[in-house]
């Protein structure tokens, strides 16, 4: 199947996911963000014309630092000022999946946590 290349305000969007997030990939006692899909389609109403981004996502690592960085998420994201050129997010939102342990095979402690961001980006 040919996929779409993420645009560049879906990915303006996951930089600053990762920002919040303080992922370190070189850090290993934080956590790592696993992107498993993104889906973006146009959208547009009377006035404005726009994209919807739909991320479907998962923090995995030690089961603190998950939390932590679930709660940052969901508590500074929506508000924060997301500079997207020409564009600006009218609303976004997590949704956080339900939090299980990593597979026996892995070391105790870790977690992983499905999240959902859906994001709508208009044009200025």
């Amino acid at each position: 199947m040919i996929r779409n290349p993420i645009g560049h305000a879906a990915t303006r969007i996951l930089r600053e996911i990762e920002v919040l997030m303080r992922i370190d990939d070189s850090d290993r006692q934080k956590p790592s963000l696993i992107i498993e899909d993104v889906r973006s389609v146009d959208w547009a109403s009377l006035t404005f014309l726009g994209q919807r981004h739909a991320f479907d996502l998962r923090i995995e690592g030690e089961c603190d630092a998950v939390a932590a960085a679930l709660a940052r998420l969901v508590d500074e994201l929506a508000e924060r000022e997301i500079a997207i050129s020409r564009h600006f997010v009218a609303d976004i939102r997590v949704i956080p999946g339900d939090a299980h342990a990593l597979a026996p095979s892995q070391p105790a402690g870790l977690c992983c946590q499905p999240l959902s961001i859906e994001a709508l980006v208009l044009r200025d």
